[in-house]
């Protein structure tokens, strides 16, 4: 190897520095509006803002959102671009001045005594005016008020910059100038020229361009320093400096179809070749804050953004694709093409070993030794090996395996050949075969060889090579399946197996075999399960080349594997990766690999410094589809309950390449998990109950693995009033007049109910009194009756007259007394006396009676039921008074008030009850009295709620004999 560095290093120095951009070019067809891009700007939000000569346009590194006439633009040519401290844009255009606020133009049309005014520079000064800067004069925007600054010496402006304290500088004929307090002081002289373009650089130094090429560097943290010239390569004709950008590394200096870049002042290269159409050309420069450069042309908008793996380009290229690499010294590598070969560095690439011959068939792989020698592996025609003086040597010994040579590996000064049925160790000048008829109709794709392994791929399995030379066939790894092994590599204990349909297999190691720890396919990321290699960079990262491209495992923990996928966004460009493997250079870390586009060159650690995060934004919010807020931060919205339908349009910005940008959202009080918003970053939440609710959103790179910071909207949505609580109350207490309402309805119907059942039981029992009472009569008259006879057989004429007398008054008392239920008190008295009066006058005087009531009584009207207390006192005349002796018999009848009763006492001295039975039983045996019987069937009518032995209490007296019987009388 060391007989080859002369001649690389001869070569390095007759190239050029390889360009480290992924350049995108956009056009009409991605939605520009124009392709003539008259200048560039980035807002506070991330947005880049586009004048063209169509009007302005808004990219989010995805989609281009054009304004124009029909958006309320009032002139479609647009150039200059400010952001006030509010985020409104402030636009420059032919006829004036236009203000945006996110939803509509403002036009401030510049015109005094009727002049207009085109306007070349803009800038927002630190107390939100803006400064617009004219040929002949300064324009100040306060509002909608515009004051024009006199200009007395009458310096022509170019060009207007903002330093980080505030300070105004302002490019002129004659030089720079400084404006401060609405006044203009000579800052830098540059008599009898033009300053064109500024920029401050990394280097804190100001940088400005002259019309005539010129390219000036002012210290503007050094006292008493002065401008210097900056070294310009030739460019022949056309300008430079017109345009001038800058980031934290380079400053970036516009030229007619390019630009140039500087570190620390040094002039670094020339960016160049890239427009497509020679009338092309620059017309503006600009950086944004993820890195990217953007130049503004005659025919489209560039974006050049830092790549981590430079292309060189396929065209040096005759065969086109790339099949094999190998590192041959610090940033240099051999690879061929399947035919030849060439060498290439950090400087380009150039075909070596011209003089080779022909092998007859593709080159599978080429390897390099520390001895000088280089093999050339064929797929049909065996195996090629140049000495270090540069002589030839093909190996087609014998016919058989040996002509098929597939892969080539070296180790501890062996070089090992993957064949047909097996590998072959090349010694010095012949080689040693290593066969086995387990690989019968096997060829050995791949191969890795250390001091603790040999593992073989093949067309069919994975195999390790024993320290007895057997073959252990890992095939129950693949599920006993056939399966090719395209590519073996190895970091420290792992193993990485890339294979044909299958994915990546990736193997631990213990007690010297393979332990299989996961497999990563399509389901954990993979563009593709068909691999051509895999490699683990210095940081432990595994890289992955498929058929669809060229990927990196970034996280890879348990579960937790995400996958990222490169695209010409990330410089990769589309092609056919078939064949070539990755080759690592010890030294630096570089990663090589090659495809139908040319090789490449890949900076692992590069990569991870320029990955950038989405910004998401969420643009409106649309209320039942009518009305819109456009929401600001750390406000909270309330939103009438009408307009509970809700349409949020989100929008992400980033600029590298949003192509691959996910819209993720949560809403924490509904639901608080997150959820996948549809692809063009609309959502809607229809019906939302009342509450307060937080729309939470972010977005995610599907290409990068990485996700934006979240934002929030916060709102409220109102309680309608009949779901408010005075409306719940009055609701309530509707409910309860309507429950109380239909109670008292029902309580009535009872109670009517009630009343009809009452009226009727009260019919019935008056006439169940009615009746009892009817019965009643005919047996008083029955013994009236029995009484007038007596006195008429005993020929008594005169004791017949005075009872048939008495008995007609007393039966007409009883007739009036019968007519109702109730009777006053003094009434009923009356018929007893009457009735007394028959009795004694029937039974000649046999007893006496007495009739006696309480004071309370005999002055009050007090109604009971009639005819109740004539049985009684029939029955103590009858049953106990007869049986004594004439005129020795006593009965006391005495009421007095007892609540809603009246007592009624009827007490007798007769025989008592039990002598008065068994005399009437020797007398009457069969006889049954029904008078008293109808009298408690009566009283028990009335009174239904009470029992008939607390009505009716029928005792002996103490002396034993007589009877007292005492009656509760209701009060009617």
């Amino acid at each position: 190897m060391k007989k080859l560095v002369p001649f690389f290093l001869l070569f390095f120095q007759l190239q050029t520095f390889g360009q480290d951009y992924a350049i995108r070019h956009f056009t009409v067809a991605d939605g520009m509006p124009s392709g003539t891009v008259i200048n560039i700007f980035q807002d506070s939000r991330g947005f880049l803002w586009l004048s063209t000569l169509a009007g302005l346009s808004r990219f989010d590194g995805k989609h281009f959102v054009n304004y124009s006439l029909e958006e309320g633009l009032p002139f479609s040519f647009t150039d200059d671009l400010c952001e006030n401290s509010g985020g409104e844009l402030f636009i420059s255009h032919n006829l004036g001045i236009s203000r945006f606020n996110g939803t509509a133009f403002t036009d401030l049309k510049l015109n005094k005594e009727g002049k207009f005014y085109t306007i070349r520079d803009l800038l927002c000064q630190d107390d939100g005016s803006v400064l617009a800067i004219e040929r002949n004069r300064l324009i100040s925007i306060v509002g909608d008020s515009l004051i024009f600054h006199p200009n007395p010496e009458k310096y022509q402006f170019y060009c207007a910059l903002k330093q980080a304290n505030g300070n105004i500088l302002i490019g002129g004929s004659g030089g720079i100038y400084l404006w401060k307090d609405n006044k203009l002081t000579l800052f830098i002289e540059e008599a009898g020229e033009r300053v064109q373009s500024m920029e401050i650089g990394p280097d804190s130094c100001l940088w400005y361009g002259l019309l005539h090429n010129k390219l000036k560097r002012f210290p503007l943290n050094i006292k008493g320093a002065r401008a210097a010239n900056v070294d310009l390569p030739d460019l022949g004709s056309g300008f430079i400096a017109a345009f001038l950008a800058s980031d934290s590394n380079y400053v970036y200096v516009g030229t007619q179809h390019g630009f140039l870049v500087y570190e620390n002042g040094r002039y670094v290269k020339h960016v160049k070749n890239f427009m497509k159409v020679p009338s092309d050309m620059v017309n503006g420069l600009k950086t944004d804050n993820e890195g990217n450069i953007w130049v503004a042309s005659l025919f489209g908008l560039w974006r050049f953004s830092p790549a981590f793996a430079y292309v060189y380009p396929s065209d040096s290229v005759i065969a086109k694709n790339i099949y094999a690499i190998r590192v041959a010294g610090k940033d240099s590598v051999l690879f061929t093409d399947g035919f030849f070969s060439y060498s290439a560095g950090i400087h380009g690439l150039k075909e070596i070993f011209q003089n080779k011959p022909a092998q007859g068939s593709e080159l599978y792989d080429i390897l390099t030794t520390p001895e000088g020698y280089t093999y050339f592996a064929s797929n049909l025609s065996g195996l090629t090996i140049r000495d270090p003086k540069g002589s030839y040597t093909n190996m087609t010994f014998g016919t058989g395996p040996f002509y098929r040579c597939t892969v080539l590996f070296h180790h501890r000064g062996k070089v090992y050949m993957g064949s047909h049925q097996g590998y072959y160790i090349w010694r010095k000048t012949e080689p040693e075969a290593v066969l086995s008829t387990t690989l019968t109709g096997q060829n050995v794709l791949s191969i890795w060889v250390d001091d603790d392994y040999i593992l073989l791929g093949t067309n069919s399995s994975l195999y390790q090579q024993k320290k007895d030379g057997s073959l252990h066939n890992y095939t129950s790894f693949f599920d006993s399946m056939p399966i090719v092994i395209e590519d073996i590599s190895r970091d420290k204990d792992r193993f990485l197996v890339s294979t044909k349909g299958k994915g990546l297999y990736i193997f631990n190691t213990k007690d010297g075999m393979l332990v299989k720890d996961t497999v990563l396919t399509r389901k954990n990321g993979l563009p593709s399960n068909y691999l051509t290699s895999a490699i683990t960079d210095n940081s432990g990262q595994i890289w992955v080349s498929t058929l669809q491209g060229l990927s990196k495992v970034v996280r890879y923990e348990g579960n937790a594997i995400y996958v990222r996928t490169y695209s010409r966004n990330q410089g990769i460009p589309d092609a056919f990766w078939e064949h070539c493997r990755f080759r690592k250079d010890s030294t630096t870390g570089t990663l090589w690999i090659g495809n139908s586009e040319g090789l490449l060159r890949i900076h692992p650690e590069v990569e991870s410094q320029h990955l950038r995060l989405p910004i998401i934004h969420l643009e409106s919010v649309h209320l039942n589809h009518t009305a819109i807020i456009h929401p600001k931060q750390d406000s909270l919205y309330e939103i009438p309950f009408k307009y509970n339908d809700l349409q949020f349009h989100l929008t992400a910005v980033l600029l590298s390449g949003a192509e691959d940008i996910e819209y993720w959202y949560k809403v924490q009080g509904a639901k608080d998990d997150w959820i996948l918003a549809p692809a063009n970053g609309v959502i809607d939440l229809n019906n939302m109950a009342p509450g307060s609710y937080r729309l939470v959103i972010s977005s995610f790179d599907r290409a990068n693995k990485t996700y934006s910071e979240e934002k929030e909207f916060n709102f409220r949505i109102s309680r309608p009033f009949w779901m408010s609580g005075w409306f719940y109350f009055l609701l309530l207490l509707l409910f309860i007049a309507k429950v109380y309402a239909y109670f008292r309805f029902r309580v009535n119907q009872a109670f009517k109910k009630q009343n009809a059942a009452i009226t009727l039981n009260r019919q019935i029992s008056e006439s169940k009194y009615l009746a009892f009472q009817a019965r009643m009569n005919p047996h008083f008259i029955f013994n009236s009756l029995n009484a007038i006879q007596y006195f008429i057989t005993q020929n008594d004429k005169k004791s017949s007259l005075t009872y048939l007398s008495k008995f007609a008054r007393l039966l007409r008392q009883v007739l009036d007394l019968t007519k109702a239920i109730k009777v006053p008190l003094h009434e009923e008295i009356d018929m007893l006396k009457s009735y007394l009066e028959m009795e004694s006058m029937r039974f000649d005087g046999h007893f006496n009676y007495e009739i006696t009531l309480e004071d309370t009584l005999a002055t009050s009207p007090v109604e009971i039921p009639g005819m109740l207390l004539q049985p009684f006192v029939e029955n103590a005349i009858v049953h106990g008074l007869l049986h004594l002796k004439s005129g020795e018999g006593l009965l006391r009848i005495h009421m007095k008030k007892e609540g809603e009763f009246i007592l009624c006492t009827i007490s007798d001295n007769g025989v008592g009850r039990k002598k008065s039975a068994a005399i009437n039983a020797q007398r009457k045996p069969n006889h049954k009295s029904h008078g008293m019987e109808i009298a408690s069937n009566r009283l028990q009518l009335l009174v239904e709620n009470s029992r008939i032995e607390d009505l009716i209490q029928v005792s002996d007296p103490p002396e034993g004999t007589g009877t007292i019987v005492q009656i509760k009388l209701p009060i009617l």
